[in-house]
Order: C-alpha cells, then sequence, then structure tokens
C-alpha cells in the first residue's frame, strides 16, 4: 500500500463523483485499499471544506425506494433507464449493474419472486 498525497485525494474525488470511476478501480489505481478509498471520499481523510461527501449507492436506492424501483421495472424500463431516473431524481448516479444487484438482493424482491412463482 501507498501514502496518498492531498492532489491525489482530489483526483479520486473527481474520478468517483465526475466520471463515475467504481471503487474498485480507484484502489487499484492509488495502491491502497478501499476503506482509504471511503475515507478520501466520505471527507474523513485529506478534509477540503468545499467537499460534499458522497452517499453510497445503497443510500440512494432507499432514497429512491425499492417500490418505485420495482414499479420502473414492470412498466419495462431497462436497467440504464432506472439509473437514469435515479440520477435525474437524486442528483446522484449509481451504475445499471448495480441497482440491480441491490435490486435483487432486497428480501421483500426474493419474497414476491417466490410468491409469484408459486
Amino acid at each position: 500500500m501507498t501514502k496518498l498525497t492531498r492532489s491525489q485525494a482530489k483526483n479520486i474525488r473527481h474520478a468517483y463523483c465526475e466520471e463515475h470511476s467504481p471503487v474498485s478501480e480507484l484502489k487499484k489505481k492509488y495502491k491502497v485499499s478501499q476503506a482509504v478509498i471511503y475515507e478520501v471520499l466520505n471527507n474523513q481523510r485529506f478534509h477540503d471544506p468545499d467537499y460534499q461527501p458522497i452517499m453510497r449507492p445503497r443510500q440512494i436506492l432507499r432514497q429512491f425506494g425499492l417500490l418505485e424501483i420495482s414499479r420502473l421495472r414492470s412498466e419495462g424500463y431497462s436497467w440504464v433507464d432506472v439509473s437514469r431516473l435515479i440520477e435525474t431524481e437524486t442528483g446522484q448516479f449509481v451504475r445499471a449493474d448495480a441497482i440491480r444487484t441491490w435490486f435483487y438482493d432486497q428480501d421483500d424482491v426474493r419474497a414476491m419472486a417466490r410468491r409469484m412463482s408459486s
């Protein structure tokens, strides 16, 4: 593992927030742990008073709502369309594959799928 500089922390924030670089890529690029990346993104390391800490994808998805995602999917929206709508509504980007994974990991969705297949 390497030590980060203030400049690298700024670059990490930019890459994550503006370019939507996944944390997994950032930790490899900067040769640091995932925890260090999140400390930078949460403004706990190399504090920047002008930086607004991130919301994690799970927080954004909970804010948007499981039922709303279910409704959109039942109306034929693709995962990419759902991602765009979430970004429009919340101002936060969440990758389509992350939404799909989170959605199917929810106990409510699994229970609903079991009822529908019975």
